[in-house]
Formats: structure tokens, sequence, C-alpha cells
């Protein structure tokens, strides 16, 4: 047991390594405080006036790819607090940026000042309507639809076989498999990492890799019945001897 633990845990370490709070993509420095998707998740319910309001915009926020939130433990433990899947608020925060910068160059005053006829202070001209409905969007409530699905697979069972023994465990340690079913090919989210497997009939796709000497293989299965993903397999072969994780 302790064994298979081990190998498990230094195979998915190879492939897809994990990222922490400090490493990004394509930048040689981080901070959360400039991070568009973790001031909303702290903030679930900030407008993007409000963000505006508070002095940020896109000159000093930015927002990265999904996969580099999916190994984020402040962005997960945050969507787990909230109840809300971290691939639909991504997708979410990633639609409430492309408005931020539609109008984050608005003079924000003249919409956070009442307008009134009455009111000399206020600015004697009406906004603009369709700006001020971009500027009262709450990132986590916006509706997004998806053009494809999106699943979870948790690991059920890992195999290890060596020669002629073989041994299976339902407990250990993995990392679950985000997938995102294009019909025509299947993205895979593993460990903070993309792989895209791609269609071999009808029912299968899958994509290898060889790394330090090992073969890695992954494969999902469609249903003829549901027509969707059921299954996905994690294959490592080294010589005689194969690990094996089943993911549904």
């Amino acid at each position: 047991m302790k064994r298979l633990f081990v190998l498990i845990s230094f195979f998915v370490a190879i492939i897809f390594p994990r990222q922490d709070l400090s490493a990004q993509s394509n930048s040689s420095s981080f901070s959360a405080n400039n991070d568009f998707f973790l001031n909303v998740l702290y903030n679930p319910q900030f407008s993007i006036g409000d963000f505006l309001t508070i002095g940020l915009n896109s000159k000093n926020l930015h927002l990265y790819d999904l996969s580099f939130y999916m190994s984020n433990t402040s962005a997960k433990n945050k969507c787990r607090e909230q109840n809300i899947d971290l691939t639909t608020a991504y997708n979410r925060v990633r639609k409430a940026w492309d408005i931020l910068l539609e109008v984050d160059r608005v003079n924000i005053d003249e919409y956070n000042t009442h307008y009134s006829s009455h009111n000399i202070m206020a600015n004697q001209h009406k906004t603009n309507s369709q700006i001020k409905r971009k500027l009262d969007v709450v990132p986590l409530r916006i509706q997004v639809q998806s053009s494809y699905t999106q699943q979870v697979f948790k690991p059920k069972e890992a195999t290890i076989t060596t020669g002629s023994s073989s041994y299976t465990s339902h407990s250990f340690d993995c990392q679950s498999i985000f997938l995102s079913d294009r019909k025509n090919f299947v993205v895979i989210n593993w460990g903070g990492d993309e792989l895209t497997l791609q269609k071999r009939n009808g029912d299968t796709y899958s994509a290898s890799k060889s790394i330090s000497g090992k073969n890695v293989s992954i494969t999902a299965y469609r249903s003829a019945q549901t027509n969707s993903i059921y299954l996905v397999t994690v294959v490592q072969r080294q010589g005689s001897e194969t690990v094996r994780i089943n993911f549904k």
C-alpha cells in the first residue's frame, strides 16, 4: 500500500507539477492583491463599478488562464466556501473581465453621483444607461452559457502490476481531473496543466507522453447510450511495471 502511494504521488508530480500561489505563467512576479479572480472571490458582492470606485482596473489588475487557478489554494478554498465550482466561477469572472475592459475608462464619479435636476452637486446630464448596467454587473452572478460540457472525475481505484503480481487499492492520494468535452476532442486539466485528448474512434479519446523513460497514456471513454464521457484512465508503464488509475 505504501509503495503504491509513493508511486502514484511521484507519477502525478512528474506529469503535472503542482503550482502554488507564488507561481504563475508568463510573468516574473505575482501579487494576489492585483489578481482579478481572487479579488472577486474575496469580495463576491462587489460589482464592476465597485472595483473601479476603489481604484482597481485593467491597469493594475490581471487575470490568468483557468489552469493557473486549478492549483491555487486560495482560489479553491474560496470557491469551496461559497459552494461554487471553480470552473464555473472562472467562466463568470472571465466574462466580467471583458466587461470591465469596456467600461474602465469611464468617469466613475459621474455614475456614483445620483442624477437630479434639483441637485446642484450632481452632474447635470444623464449618464449612459448601457454603461450603467455594465457597471452594476456582479461577476459571480453572471449567467454563462457554455457550448461544451464540463465534468469532474475523481480517482476511484489504482492498480499496480509487476510481472505476474497485481494489487488494487481504492484508498490513495491523487488529484481529480477536470474535463471539458468538446465532442471532437477532450481537454483535461489535472494538477494545474492541460492536455488535449484526440478522438481515436467514436467512443475513445487519448493522448500519450514519454517522460523519463516512462510511457504515460490517458484515455477518455464515451458512452454510446448517453453520449457523455463516463471514464478516464491514466496508465504509466516502465519495464514490466504498470500503474493504472481509473477516474469516474
